[in-house]
């Protein structure tokens, strides 16, 4: 089949524990500026650029290696080979200098689009990732309540947690309850909760602990990000009525549109089967039947209504799709 009749799939899908799970990175694609979600909700939503920032605003100095504060290619530099499972991951290095008293620096991406310039994760339960290396790292969701309910240069102390890293992969895990202000903070004076925040949120950080004090350094490895309890369509894509299974532990995964026929996105390699079925629930074909690996994989499908069943992890998660060439 010539790439010119393949078809484009017209919907977006998550499929994963609860059914509702959304694969946020996996840096296994050819866009290292841009998060997986992001490619994933499409050129019109434009979202999910990563961007790196320091402590010269406030008069500091330190530094992020590759330079990602001022140049947003190298990014193609900070994804590198030596993922958990040998394939890509984020790297970078901080350097905390002196010149001010409490020194900072970080990575993060947008989250939100131009569609919808804040995310509801108020169906959000965790967030997941893997992580190594060296320092104390503050994950930070920025939310309106923060930047735009409080004044400015009392706005800083933003809903996150922290964690350790270690210098072997380990998956962090943030619930929800989690996510706490900064310590000390007028956030936390005032008692601000993420019950209060958790509708409107627009990026996430990954920027060094407070208690990582000038002249020490951050060394940062990332991957597999996921945020569980979460849709395409809390970001903008569209879910249709769904047949699902009731299986629990199902396999997070974006099935998302693609120029070249369905593309499956997943945060680490896992062995799937992949069938199409007539709306009467007869069988068409067998698309696909074993193992992935994290990223990226086309199946060309043909023109039509079909039910998808998608199989992994021991469960199976069946949807309407409507395919056109």
């Amino acid at each position: 089949m010539k790439n010119k009749s393949l078809p484009v799939l017209m919907i977006f899908l998550s499929l994963s524990v609860s059914f509702a799970d959304v694969v946020v990175e996996n840096f296994n694609d050819a866009y290292t500026g841009q998060t997986t979600l992001g490619q994933s909700l499409g050129t019109i939503a434009h979202s999910g650029y990563w961007y790196g920032f320091n402590d010269v605003k406030d008069g500091g100095t330190s530094t992020i290696t590759p330079n990602v504060i001022s140049v947003d290619s190298q990014f193609t530099q900070a994804v590198v080979a030596g993922g958990p499972d040998a394939s890509k991951c984020l790297h970078v290095t901080i350097n905390l200098t002196t010149a001010i008293p409490y020194p900072y620096a970080a990575v993060g991406f947008h989250l939100n689009t131009t569609a919808l310039p804040w995310i509801d994760l108020t169906a959000m339960t965790s967030f997941t990732f893997m992580a190594k290396g060296a320092g104390t790292v503050r994950v930070k969701f920025l939310t309106d309540k923060v930047t735009n309910g409080f004044p400015a240069g009392q706005n800083w102390g933003d809903m996150g947690a922290e964690v350790t890293l270690t210098t072997t992969w380990k998956k962090y895990t943030i619930a929800a309850a989690d996510i706490v202000p900064q310590p000390f903070s007028p956030q936390a004076t005032a008692g601000l909760t993420w019950a209060a925040c958790k509708n409107k949120v627009d990026k996430v950080h990954f920027q060094t602990a407070p208690s990582m004090l000038g002249g020490s350094s951050l060394d940062f490895y990332l991957d597999s990000l996921v945020m569980q309890g979460m849709t395409m369509q809390a970001f903008g894509g569209v879910i249709p009525i769904s047949y699902r299974s009731s299986a629990k532990n199902q396999l997070p995964m974006n099935i998302i549109s693609s120029a070249r026929g369905v593309t499956i996105s997943l945060p680490w390699p896992e062995k799937i089967s992949a069938e199409l079925f007539s709306m009467n629930g007869s069988l068409v074909w067998p698309i696909f039947n074993g193992t992935l690996q994290k990223g990226s994989f086309i199946l060309p499908v043909s023109g039509g209504n079909y039910i998808a069943a998608v199989s992994g992890n021991g469960s199976t998660v069946r949807v309407p799709l409507k395919v056109v060439k």
